[in-house]
């Protein structure tokens, strides 16, 4: 190529530096990752003021690896060198092994089993695993956006 291109040596990387825009509306089974639609079985609800939603449908769109142990009822969420664990009914998490409460302003916030399902919040997940999360009201809407490999950040090649 001339030079003049934006993509490293070895041409397009998806993976890394690409950004993703997901939205989730309540009540609603069908999101968007990128703008395509997809369908959810189960909707995003709102619960004491707070979106809950089951993760995956988020963690799986930004590359985050999630687990379930279900003797802790503990869910593991791993994004690079971030590490988030939630338990069912309680309201504090862990961040990298950090305890911190999952709504300062709310302790009712917290995750839940809807009909067999695990809820979680929404923003406090997606906030700490670096998305930018906006709510838009006149749509029941939750915009999430993120930037691949925020955590991570890879210095510019130089330019030929």
């Amino acid at each position: 190529s001339s030079g003049d291109s934006n993509t490293g040596p070895g041409g397009q990387d998806t993976g890394s530096g690409s950004q993703v825009t997901l939205d989730f509306f309540i009540g609603k089974g069908m999101y968007n990752v990128n703008g395509i639609a997809y369908t959810m079985d189960v909707s995003p609800i709102i619960k004491e003021s707070r979106t809950l939603l089951p993760i995956r449908f988020v963690t799986e769109a930004i590359g985050a690896n999630i687990q379930w142990f279900d003797a802790e009822k503990k869910v593991l969420i791993n994004q690079g060198a971030t590490a988030i664990e939630l338990w069912i009914g309680k309201n504090q998490a862990r961040i990298n092994g950090q305890s911190v409460l999952i709504d300062p302003d709310n302790a009712s916030v917290m995750p839940l089993i809807v009909n067999g399902r695990t809820m979680m919040p929404l923003r406090f997940i997606a906030e700490n695993l670096g998305c930018e999360v906006e709510w838009v009201p006149e749509f029941s809407q939750i915009k999430i956006r993120y930037q691949g490999n925020k955590m991570d950040p890879q210095p510019e090649p130089p330019m030929e």
